[in-house]
């Protein structure tokens, strides 16, 4: 009978969970990213896991909470706040590739 009352209740994370809408690049959709971070705004630069390894994207939709049924999928996670440095770089190369779309047209 003591296997019964010896049940472990799912813990849950002690820090809130968000999901934030993040674009990698400008004419893709914004795509879920999981993240703890409770002060990101539409605009900002984050570095994100990117499979094999990291990259820069922008948050395109405001945090929400973590829905209960969304739990158990797997996202990819916001690994911290870009830097000044980060963000110029992107910059730079969105622009070099806006140039570089306009000259092969």
């Amino acid at each position: 009978m003591s296997e019964l009352t010896d049940i472990v209740e799912p813990t849950v994370p002690d820090t809130p969970q968000y999901l934030v809408g993040i674009r990698m690049r400008e004419p893709l959709m914004a795509e879920d990213y999981l993240t703890t971070e409770a002060e990101l705004h539409v605009g900002d630069f984050v570095i994100v896991d990117a499979g094999g390894g990291t990259a820069v994207g922008e948050v395109r939709r405001p945090q929400r909470p973590l829905p209960e049924f969304k739990r158990g999928r797997l996202y990819r996670r916001v690994l911290r706040r870009a830097s000044d440095a980060e963000r110029s770089e992107w910059r730079e190369r969105r622009a070099r590739e806006v140039q570089g779309v306009a000259t092969c047209q």
